[in-house]
């Protein structure tokens, strides 16, 4: 199916959750404890801004993760990333509009079942993915686009909100880097071509200075639960050993 303007999409029935009743995959049993605690916290609703789309750009699902080959298996590595994905989905979905950019069929489908717009990546960048995306957004006539990958294990609705908030006013550039301040975990434009993705090696400091340049201060927020993301065996054990708790619940409020 393709939108008005001609881009490949399809859509979701809103509000329709892929069925899992007929059994748990392996990760979901090894990790049920951990996953039912972060489903269960800070599921607040809040009031969608119609004007934004969140877009989650997503490997295949076999070529996700591939860095935690020494801990995970390939088939939990593709689990732990349906269920991720499955997840940040439903949280994005409280803040705007959700739109998946892919070119795996699978991914695509979860993410239409889980209430998203699916677009057909037409690269095999990141980067092009995204402004891709951010070009179909701005084609949809919106005026923000909110980031977010989906491995952020901890990433909480009031996070995005948060951001959200930080950059109503245009133009507005607002960055949540990782744990260890050398990425960038989540990344709000507005307008949605405000400034070039830089995503990769150096992407926190890149992403900045793309920002000056075009004359905006970017907004720096810092979150525990944001910065939290799934690339490397110490990150898993982390993710096992935190919940929600560790943190200032006021936050989930």
């Amino acid at each position: 199916m393709r939108d008005l303007h001609g881009h490949v999409i399809s859509t979701g029935a809103e509000g329709e959750i892929p069925n899992t009743s007929s059994g748990k995959s392996s990760f979901e049993r090894r990790f049920a404890s951990l996953l039912s605690s972060l489903e269960m916290t800070c599921l607040i609703v809040k009031q969608m801004d119609s004007n934004i789309f969140v877009i989650i750009p997503v490997k295949p699902f076999g070529k996700s993760k591939t860095r935690l080959a020494g801990v995970l298996p390939a088939a939990e590595r593709v689990d732990l990333s349906r269920s991720l994905l499955q997840r940040t989905i439903g949280l994005a979905r409280q803040v705007g509009e959700v739109v998946v950019v892919s070119r795996d069929a699978g991914v695509r489908k979860l993410a239409k079942a889980a209430g998203a717009w699916a677009l057909v990546e037409t690269g095999h960048d990141l980067n092009h993915a995204l402004r891709q995306a951010a070009d179909w957004v701005a084609a949809q006539g919106r005026e923000a686009i909110l980031v977010v990958p989906g491995d952020l294990p901890l990433l909480q609705p009031s996070d995005l909100a948060e951001m959200v908030r930080l950059g109503q006013r245009s133009p507005a550039v607002v960055i949540a880097p990782s744990q260890r301040l050398d990425g960038t975990n989540a990344l709000l434009l507005r307008p949605p071509g405000l400034i070039e993705f830089a995503f990769g090696p150096g992407s926190f400091e890149k992403h900045q200075h793309a920002a000056r340049i075009a004359g905006v201060e970017p907004v720096i927020y810092h979150s525990p639960t944001v910065g939290l993301d799934l690339d490397l065996p110490e990150d898993l054990r982390n993710w096992q050993c935190r919940s929600c708790e560790d943190f200032d619940i006021a936050r989930c409020g």
